[in-house]
């Protein structure tokens, strides 16, 4: 499981980043997306899973967006995406979380320790 904490000390709009995790995660089957909104605080959970051939494995990606009026979190995990007996993952967990990464750090947000 690979897991990255990422924070930007500004409001950010939760639509825009949802869209752009969302048209990201997966081709195939659209991830799994729920708001939860309380007064000045919205919490957003995406799920999303795809079978990969070349690691011959499912890899789950989990995005919660934990959005308030003076800041925004966001964590991402990846699990799975391991095959075999000695359950090898080559990577896939890393790529997949390096590559959200890498779009919300376009957006404006620092990655945090967890």
């Amino acid at each position: 499981m690979k897991t990255c904490k990422l924070k930007s000390n500004a409001p950010c709009a939760n639509d825009i980043i949802t869209k752009c995790l969302v048209e990201d995660l997966y081709s195939e089957e659209q991830p799994f997306v729920r708001h939860f909104i309380e007064d000045n605080h919205t919490l957003t959970v995406l799920v999303a899973e795809d079978y990969y051939l070349r690691i011959n494995s499912t890899l789950s990606v989990i995005v919660i967006i934990d959005e308030r009026a003076e800041f925004t979190e966001i964590e991402i995990t990846a699990n799975g995406g391991k095959s075999g007996l000695l359950q090898e993952g080559y990577g896939a967990e890393k790529s997949a979380v390096k590559k959200m990464v890498k779009i919300l750090k376009q957006l404006g947000f620092i990655e945090v320790e967890n």
